[in-house]
């Protein structure tokens, strides 16, 4: 079997190192072909009779599966949780069945949340090897528990965790491949899950060692580790280099428009009052009580937190809709809008405002709504008629539209609910900033004066030197400059110069006199 597309350059690099290496870890910025590579690799030593699993988000299973269909000859099988499987729907029994018969490799895309629930169905398949996309979602350290006899050993017990089950299989696997674009999510320790699906016996059965040797971690007060500045990076990158293959950001998106983010500052006087959090404010209020009497601990904190940050998001609602609106009546040949915002009732608000500023201004623009409560096939096909269409709206939580999916026909990205990650900012924007894209997108982020954005904006400074400390060349690239509005004066004047060689002058009088002299100095 061979792959049914021609590989960038750079792709074939990667793929021939995966082949090579027999394991490997792609580390790629988001848009840049990593499916492909994946396949290109899963087909190199795919015989008839082994079995192929693709290890992949819930809601990106179906995009894997078309993915696969439309460049390889395998016949994809999506493993559906129980409640989500239909009638019509194949069971696995009568594929497996089915594919011996027809002499085909097996092939089954399962969503990384089921891994705890079918991980026996999928040992008796025997996999000869397994593509772990996103593989960062298997980064949780905490695989056993450890508690003491009743004779004073302290003993280990196997947990049955996500992250635990995933390591199972990948033991059991004698060929693996995981794909990422932000393997450092927070802090180095992100990379000790990661190393242990790819290479098993290599990185020791916990995170100990790992975290003392390369994380600077040190024994916490109340037990654990508390981690500190990255350590002996040099001895980790040398042990990289036998199965980690880096796509230089420079390289995979070398032929697209340059990235175009910016956050804008949303006055107070310009932010809508907040509705829709009626029992949060008064979870608010509860909970400010609480502390106000001592009850102060790690859950209430995060809560408020929580909280603030969807109330800070709601609060620029009605700027979100004049932004998006400016993009919507422009004449530029795309208009599509992509708005990433909070809970499911921000999204359901904000496309009703959205509806009602389009009907107003008399536009036949689709809106879209997309969020957790909708089914896999739901969001699929929002994501289909998205792409598909010219001018559109597409209002979504972060959580079901914010990772794996193609979204690059995208001309302005919105996204009130501020990230405080750098990994999630990776994602987000590798959405729309990927191979097949014809124009730039401009993402921005709007900051609620006087709001929790502020803090969430110096978080992801704060955060930024330990990404990159393993490598500065990511899609992050300029993201300090952005939040601290420092860009160069040179980027500015390129960027005004752009935007004046658009402005009509035909239209001004001929006589105009467009000189001036310079006064001198009193």
């Amino acid at each position: 079997m061979k792959l049914h597309a021609t590989l960038y350059p750079f792709q074939q690099e990667a793929a021939d190192f995966a082949v090579d290496a027999g394991s490997a870890l792609i580390w790629s910025a988001p848009g840049s072909g990593k499916t492909l590579v994946a396949l290109e690799w899963a087909l190199s030593d795919l015989p008839s009779g082994s079995t192929l699993v693709v290890v992949t988000r819930g809601g990106a299973r179906l995009q894997w599966a078309s993915e696969t269909r439309r460049f390889t000859d395998l016949d994809p099988f999506v493993w559906r949780p129980p409640s989500a499987v239909r009638k019509k729907d194949e069971p696995i029994t009568n594929y497996v069945r089915r594919m011996r018969k027809e002499g085909k490799p097996r092939c089954l895309v399962v969503g990384w949340e089921q891994l705890t629930e079918i991980l026996g169905e999928l040992l008796i398949l025997k996999p000869s090897a397994v593509v772990w996309d996103e593989i960062h979602k298997g980064k949780a350290p905490k695989r056993k528990s450890w508690h003491t006899a009743e004779d004073g050993t302290l003993r280990s017990e196997e947990l049955h965790n996500m992250s635990a089950c995933a390591y199972k299989l990948a033991c059991a696997t004698p060929r693996r491949l995981g794909t990422t674009a932000t393997p450092v999510m927070d802090r180095l320790s992100d990379l000790w899950g990661q190393f242990t699906l790819i290479q098993p016996h290599s990185w020791g059965l916990t995170a100990t060692n790992f975290l003392k040797r390369y994380c600077g971690a040190t024994p916490g007060l109340y037990g654990g580790w508390e981690i500190g500045k990255p350590t002996n990076v040099d001895e980790l990158k040398r042990r990289m280099s036998s199965f980690v293959h880096m796509i230089p950001y420079s390289v995979s998106h070398a032929q697209l428009p340059k990235k175009r983010r910016m956050f804008t500052v949303v006055p107070l006087e310009f932010q809508n009052r907040v509705s829709g959090l009626g029992e949060l404010k008064k979870e608010m209020g509860s909970l400010a009580k609480a502390m106000k009497r001592g009850s102060v601990s790690q859950a209430v904190t995060d809560r408020i937190t929580e909280i603030k940050i969807w109330m800070a998001c709601a609060a620029k609602r009605n700027f979100i809709v004049e932004r998006a609106m400016e993009t919507l009546q422009s004449d530029i040949p795309r208009r599509k809008v992509i708005v990433f915002t909070g809970r499911i009732v921000d999204v359901e608000e904000t496309a009703a405002a959205m509806r009602k500023a389009l009907a107003k201004a008399k536009l036949d623009v689709p809106v879209w709504e997309g969020h957790g409560a909708k089914s896999m096939e739901e969001r699929f096909e929002i994501q289909t008629a998205y792409m598909a269409c010219t001018a559109g709206v597409l209002v979504a939580t972060y959580q079901s539209f914010g990772e794996s999916l193609n979204l690059q026909d995208t001309t302005h990205c919105l996204v009130p609910l501020i990230p405080h990650r750098p990994g999630d900012v990776d994602q987000l924007e590798g959405r729309m900033y990927r191979l097949g894209m014809q124009q730039t997108a401009l993402i921005e982020y709007p900051i609620a004066e006087g709001s929790i954005d502020e803090r969430l904006r110096q978080i992801i400074l704060e955060k930024l030197p330990s990404v990159d400390a393993l490598n500065n060349d990511t899609a992050l690239a300029g993201l300090t400059d952005t939040l601290r509005d420092t860009a160069t004066l040179e980027a500015r004047m390129a960027a005004l110069t752009e935007r004046i060689a658009t402005w009509d002058l035909s239209a001004l009088p001929e006589d105009l006199d467009l000189t001036y002299e310079e006064e001198e100095a009193s």
